[in-house]
């Protein structure tokens, strides 16, 4: 048989419980710090393009771009790229550090993010992938009315952004685990001692089956004391059957001795054996039976382990009989009125002696009304 441990039960919904609401809090804090450095490289990249726009110049019919402030645009694989782009994608102009790379046709690169379709003076942002992982903001911008819309793309190498998020999460990882084991600790120290008093009830019951005690002791916590109560008054109660039992069955074999004794000793010869063995029986059938009627008297007390009885039924069925009982000189059956009574009232007792005594008043009651009783 498999015996449940309650402390297991708890310890086990305590990590699912810790479980799910620190993994539900990572989720959260990667989530905010996420969008947290989103919206910084968003920052950092639209002054870099104010930096751009700038030192953006029409003239002959193509961009010039003099005096460039970010070094970045200058060093060439620097990470940071820029470029404009036409309304037809056609590419007007690229920053120097793009210099050396291999560029694919930049309009099938950006055109599938919907960047150059923006409306004039409207700004995107949103990673991308040109040659690996990137970081692009977008802007359509226009020189007076004589240069054409164009988009100012820039690109900036998600690397760092990932390396920053990979130690961000790393570290997140360590620390909800350390809060999870100190979580756990604290929770098993917790449990321990909050069922410290449950362990100690079992082993004294354990102790109580070796014989060792003979009550529950100690003080026990509120929602255990009426349990414990009620257990050592169970205990009382069957301790005083017993003492009950072995105190008539002492008294019927020291009152039973003496009348057995006489039998035996006498002579089945004599004229008077008859006699006097149906004296000694009828002595010993009085002790019987009034040791049974005591027992019957001092089992009367407060049973535990009895349930209660239901009045209403009981009374209801008594009723329904009793009503039918002659009546000299009555002209019909009584009537029992049991309408007072509830149904949710309830004996604390046998329900022979309900009926022993309801019967008991109920008959007398039938018998000399005139018409009706009421209960």
């Amino acid at each position: 048989m498999i015996r449940h441990s309650l402390f297991r039960r708890l310890m086990l919904s305590a990590l699912v419980l810790v479980a799910a609401f620190l993994g539900l809090s990572a989720a959260l804090l990667d989530r905010a710090f996420y969008t947290a450095q989103m919206q910084a490289q968003a920052e950092n990249l639209h002054l870099q393009q104010l930096l751009l726009a700038r030192a953006a110049e029409w003239r002959d019919d193509r961009w010039t771009f003099e005096d460039l402030e970010e070094p970045q645009f200058n060093n060439p694989d620097s990470g940071v790229y820029a470029f404009v782009l036409g309304r037809d994608s056609q590419l007007y102009w690229r920053s120097p550090s793009t210099d050396g790379r291999d560029n694919p046709p930049l309009a099938q690169a950006f055109v599938q993010e919907a960047l150059v379709e923006l409306p004039l003076g409207s700004v995107a942002f949103a990673p991308c992938q040109w040659q690996g992982e990137y970081l692009c903001h977008a802007q359509v911008m226009a020189w007076g009315s004589s240069g054409p819309e164009s988009l100012f793309l820039l690109l900036q190498s998600a690397d760092a952004f990932n390396r920053v998020m990979q130690t961000w999460r790393v570290n997140l990882g360590a620390l909800l685990s350390a809060t999870a084991a100190v979580l756990l600790l604290m929770l098993w120290l917790s449990l321990r001692w909050g069922l410290r008093p449950l362990g100690r009830l079992a082993q004294e019951l354990e102790r109580l089956e070796q014989g060792e005690l003979e009550q529950l002791g100690g003080r026990y916590p509120r929602e255990l004391s009426a349990v414990t109560h009620n257990l050592n008054l169970l205990l009382d109660s069957e301790r005083q059957r017993r003492g009950r039992m072995r105190n008539t069955l002492d008294r019927l074999a020291h009152t039973l001795k003496t009348p057995l004794m006489l039998i035996r000793n006498s002579d089945a010869r004599d004229d008077d054996f008859r006699g006097l063995v149906e004296d000694q029986v009828g002595r010993m059938l009085g002790v019987v039976e009034g040791e049974l009627a005591r027992a019957r008297l001092e089992g009367r007390k407060l049973d535990l382990l009895a349930g209660p009885v239901a009045v209403a039924p009981l009374l209801r069925r008594i009723g329904e009989a009793y009503s039918r009982l002659p009546r000299p000189g009555a002209d019909g059956p009584a009537v029992v009125d049991l309408a007072n009574i509830a149904n949710s009232t309830v004996f604390r007792g046998e329900e022979r002696d309900l009926q022993d005594l309801f019967g008991s008043v109920l008959e007398n009651a039938v018998r000399h009304c005139r018409h009706r009783v009421q209960v």
